[in-house]
């Protein structure tokens, strides 16, 4: 069989799919069957195939659960999907913990800027809405997914609270439950955390629009039930979460102190993203140049990095001198992240806080001059495509000025490789 008919059988055969004219065993998984194409033995009529099924440009993970599908089949049974059952094939459930030594409940539709995260999981897939549930409980935030619902919180009594929405028929989910307060889905998530922390992280009295609910002091589990009772029947009321108290406070957990704590490496950045993204970022200058020029959450310890798992604790490695050009667009003008931390950014991203940058760690110092000098060096390369072969090498003019910069500002922390560049004595 020739490629092209291939092609053709297989993009007919998704249509089939998609409009479920074959049957779909999904063992419970959820994936999204888009651009596939199928490997083995295939036929317009899908009884008398025998083929793999290839799912690109796409997640291969299941939205519920986040296993890695790897084995899709298509023959005369129809479509299976895996070779075991989602362990949550009747909805993703899961349960995360809020202390509340205050006994005041603040509830919010977003109050991330008072929680700093570094980085954001995958939020299109739900297992990863529960991963980012659970990193900011572990913060000192609940924060769940509930669609565009502008929900309500109910209370059973002071111990006892969900949040939900009545529907049109003005039903509460919880029966005997007394609304007591509404959260603005501007963001699809709610936002809930003890008054005490609040107050403590609130220091420039930012108007959040909170309501403040008072509860019994006390370590509270929250059961969120989105994914599993969401339903698009607005006629009926649905609970999303269930909110209850099971013991006495914990202890106070200074989270900014811990925050405090983190301090990563250079190298340790550089080999996450290489190790996480080496289809993207093949070579390790390419993943030290996306941190640099892409990131945006900066620790006040000086360092930056997307990465919501990160942890002191993370592998380190020696991070070599870089001998290829600069490949992101971003190191165009002096509007770049890299500008800024070398002390000569300027024009549209002052917004940022780029300005009040603090002072850089030692290894992010040398990993900002290491990439200065393969600017200078070797210039600015955008390749617009593949096929685009025509494209000059470009130098630009800040990234001399921005070298100069961090030699002034780290004077004994100039690596060598710099120091030609510095005296003139090494040629573009």
């Amino acid at each position: 069989m020739e490629n092209w008919e291939r092609w053709e059988i297989s993009r007919e055969l998704q249509k089939q799919i998609e409009a479920k004219a074959i049957p779909i065993n999904t063992n419970g998984h959820i994936v999204h069957f888009s651009h596939i194409t199928l490997k083995g033995d295939v036929s317009k009529n899908w009884k008398e195939c025998n083929a793999d099924i290839d799912v690109s440009f796409t997640s291969k993970e299941c939205c519920n659960c986040g296993e890695v599908i790897e084995n899709i089949k298509l023959d005369s049974r129809g479509v299976t999907v895996g070779n075991t059952k989602c362990k949550y094939s009747n909805g993703l459930k899961y349960d995360f913990y809020l202390n509340v030594p205050s006994g005041k409940l603040v509830i919010a539709n977003d109050l991330r800027a008072l929680f700093p995260m570094h980085g954001d999981y995958y939020i299109n897939l739900a297992f990863n809405c529960m991963k980012t549930s659970m990193k900011y409980a572990s913060m000192g935030l609940a924060h769940a997914f509930v669609g565009n619902t502008c929900p309500s919180v109910f209370k059973l009594d002071n111990s006892n609270f969900a949040i939900g929405v009545k529907g049109s028929r003005n039903q509460n989910p919880i029966k005997d439950a007394k609304r007591v307060a509404g959260i603005c889905t501007d963001l699809w998530w709610y936002s809930i955390c003890d008054f005490d922390e609040f107050q403590k992280r609130n220091k420039k009295n930012i108007d959040f629009d909170v309501s403040i609910v008072k509860c019994e002091p006390g370590y509270y589990k929250f059961t969120h039930l989105y994914f599993k009772n969401n339903t698009e029947d607005y006629k009926k009321p649905v609970l999303y979460t269930k909110i209850k108290r099971v013991s006495k406070p914990k202890p106070v957990v200074d989270y900014e102190a811990e925050y405090m704590k983190l301090n990563i490496t250079a190298g340790q950045a550089v080999k996450q993203q290489f190790e996480s993204w080496n289809c993207i970022f093949p070579t390790y200058q390419k993943a030290a140049e996306s941190i640099l020029f892409r990131h945006r959450m900066f620790h006040p310890n000086g360092w930056v990095f997307d990465y919501p798992d990160v942890s002191n604790d993370m592998p380190d490695m020696e991070i070599p001198m870089f001998n290829a050009p600069i490949t992101e667009y971003d190191a165009r003008n002096q509007s770049c992240a890299l500008a800024y931390m070398a002390g000569v950014g300027k024009g549209a991203y002052d917004f940022r806080g780029y300005k009040n940058f603090p002072k850089l760690n030692d290894s992010y110092i040398q990993l900002v001059f290491n990439i200065l000098q393969a600017l200078v060096r070797h210039g600015l390369y955008l390749q617009e495509s593949p096929l685009d072969l025509k494209k000059e090498t470009t130098f630009p003019e800040w990234a001399k000025e921005a070298l100069i910069s961090m030699a002034n500002k780290y004077p004994t922390l100039v690596p060598n490789y710099c120091k030609p560049l510095l005296t003139g004595e090494c040629q573009s």
